[in-house]
């Protein structure tokens, strides 16, 4: 028994694209391309379509991406253009709906593919050995400025040694601290290498060096260590570390810290990050 207030029958589901299923398979498009495809059994499509993103983002690991500024922003837009492709030729072509719902649907496949595809890219870096990390000292200026955010390569060293040069961060223990802390240092003495400082000046092996990225203060140092150091030897899987801001800077020079081992270390610096 039914009447226009009571009824005993099913409500029918509504119809569109905004209706619960063609969301569900918009939202698997947009996160693995094909996908979508598969779940309205277009299998030869949806196939094709998985290979390429698959291969696609297996490529952004594999050949690390990340290293590269433009190139990491070049396919940031191609992961994105390859969610809504994706997602238009599921939900979309041949669709008879009316053209404004067709442009809602489709900015919202827009807007929810623009955060997956950054998404996705930052965890591709991830998983390529990259890490971003935030400088929080005075020590690299004017190279890295308090707040600075720098990308990190943890898999350098793995397949390289380590250079006189090389901005790294390492992994250091201080007797006043419970654990270990990160710093950001540049190498200036590798083993076998004998160091010294005189009135401020690096000099390796006999021979000053030419640091146009140091950055000195005005008037004595509040440190005698900072200005000067006598001859030292570097032993082998050691490694001399001074900050560009060379007389706010708590490196090698100090008594407490000394020289880096191999083991501290975590990484190459490979570049300034800018997210704006």
């Amino acid at each position: 028994m039914s009447s226009a207030w009571l009824t005993l029958a099913p409500e029918p589901e509504p119809t569109g694209l905004f209706r619960s299923n063609t969301l569900q398979v918009a939202a698997a498009s947009i996160a693995l391309p094909g996908s979508g495809h598969l779940m309205r059994r277009r299998y030869t499509i949806g196939i094709a379509w998985t290979i390429f993103s698959l291969a696609f983002f297996g490529a952004l690991v594999l050949f690390r991406v990340a290293v590269d500024a433009n190139l990491y922003l070049l396919t940031g837009i191609a992961a994105l253009l390859l969610s809504c492709a994706a997602a238009y030729d599921c939900c979309l072509r041949g669709s008879l709906q009316p053209a404004i719902r067709k442009l809602g649907f489709f900015t919202l496949a827009v807007l929810a593919s623009f955060i997956w595809a950054n998404a996705l890219c930052y965890w591709c870096s991830l998983a390529a050995g990259f890490r971003y990390m935030q400088n929080i000292s005075k020590a690299m200026l004017p190279t890295f400025a308090p707040g600075d955010w720098i990308l990190v390569d943890s898999r350098y060293y793995d397949h390289h040694r380590p250079q006189n040069g090389d901005i790294v961060v390492i992994d250091h223990p201080f007797s006043n601290s419970p654990r270990p802390l990160y710093l950001v240092k540049r190498i200036s003495g590798v083993g076998g290498d004998t160091v010294e400082i005189s009135n401020g000046k690096l000099i390796r092996n006999g021979f000053p060096v030419e640091e146009n990225y140091v950055k000195t203060s005005e008037g004595p140092a509040f440190e005698p260590w900072l200005r000067n150091m006598t001859p030292r030897t570097i032993p082998p899987a050691e490694f001399f570390l001074l900050g560009d801001n060379r007389d706010n800077s708590y490196d090698s020079r100090a008594p407490e810290v000394g020289n880096c081992h191999e083991s501290e270390l975590r990484g190459k610096v490979v570049r300034k990050v800018r997210f704006f």
